[in-house]
């Protein structure tokens, strides 16, 4: 893992914060693409985090845009946008303001598969930099399976994605010596009722304009 400090221009922040696509109700996909669905919550500074694709390099400034292809915000929100079908990686970690951006080898960090035309839940990734990890920064990023709830969020807010595309649900993949999904769960349960709570709030979907989502139950 690397870790730089860097003075970013505002037109490099500004690319690195391009808004996400969403999928359109009645919308077909190509023939190559499939439905990521995740959420991603930030125990840390960082504020965003870069998706790459299986095989690319994310050290270094010249990694961002056009290599990153999904910057993920740390807002704890459920997504749903489309991706090519293939194997990808989170390997940038952006904290906006600081202009620190921290790579992370596609070894040393969670991965994941798109399979096309299915709708495809990788789990609600935490990002933590205070417990102790295995990598040099102690920054751990994890996998937690909350399929249940985020396929019933789903199915109220934006239906039209798993009416449409198969259901799915294909956790990421630990990095070597980082916990699995069952083991993250059976820690969250020992640290006790409400450092369980604080990592468990109610999910809620992103819904960037006013038709993207159905309304929310009263």
């Amino acid at each position: 893992m690397t870790g730089k400090l860097c003075v970013v221009v505002a037109s490099l922040l500004a690319l690195a914060g391009c808004s996400m696509p969403g999928v359109k109700p009645g919308a077909a996909l190509p023939a190559d693409e499939g439905i990521l669905v995740t959420s991603l919550r930030c125990q840390s500074t960082i504020n965003f985090v870069n998706v790459y694709a299986s095989g690319s390099r994310s050290e270094g400034m010249f990694s961002l845009p056009p290599r990153t292809v999904r910057e993920l915000g740390c807002s704890g929100l459920v997504v749903a946008t489309p991706l090519k079908a293939g194997r990808y990686y989170l390997g940038g970690f952006i904290e906006h303001g600081y202009g620190r951006n921290v790579s992370m080898r596609e070894a040393e960090s969670l991965s994941f598969t798109i399979t096309p035309n299915a709708t495809t839940y990788i789990g609600e990734i935490l990002l933590t930099d205070t417990w102790a990890g295995a990598n040099p920064a102690g920054m751990r990023v994890l996998a937690r399976d909350r399929s249940v709830e985020t396929l019933q969020l789903l199915q109220a807010r934006q239906p039209w994605v798993v009416s449409s595309h198969p259901w799915r649900v294909a956790l990421a993949s630990p990095a070597p010596g980082m916990l699995s999904p069952q083991a993250l769960e059976d820690e969250l349960k020992a640290c006790g009722q409400a450092c369980f709570n604080q990592w468990t709030p109610p999910l809620k979907m992103l819904c960037p304009t006013a038709d993207a989502c159905t309304p929310a139950a009263e």
